[in-house]
């Protein structure tokens, strides 16, 4: 056999292994990036639906303050109202520094 096909069969066999290297660590790192995009993406949902549940309990609170009779009651419904308030304040400038768009259309 001559000296030259020998290497040559031995560049291209070296070659075939280092491109199935390249090929297994390109496939990993997308299997990888994929799993960081969903766990984002199900914290970005965990977030929306935090938002929409205080928007809940802050309309609730709005409504049980306008039927409150007691003076007790609408002290109660008042700071509830001001804590649900902060609280989806708070949730919406999370979601603003996540870039996290809502659709208010759909909150409702």
């Amino acid at each position: 056999m001559n000296l030259s096909y020998i290497k040559n069969l031995d560049f291209n066999l070296y070659k075939n292994q280092l491109v199935m290297k390249i090929f297994k660590v390109i496939k990993m790192l997308e299997i990888k990036n994929k799993y960081k995009l969903d766990i984002n993406r199900d914290e970005n949902n965990e977030l929306i639906e935090c938002i929409n549940s205080a928007r809940k309990e802050w309309t609730n609170a709005n409504i049980n303050f306008e039927f409150a009779m007691e003076d007790e009651i609408i002290d109660y419904y008042a700071y509830k109202i001001k804590a649900y308030q902060s609280k989806y304040n708070y949730l919406l400038k999370k979601a603003k520094d996540k870039g996290i768009k809502l659709n208010y259309i759909n909150m409702i």
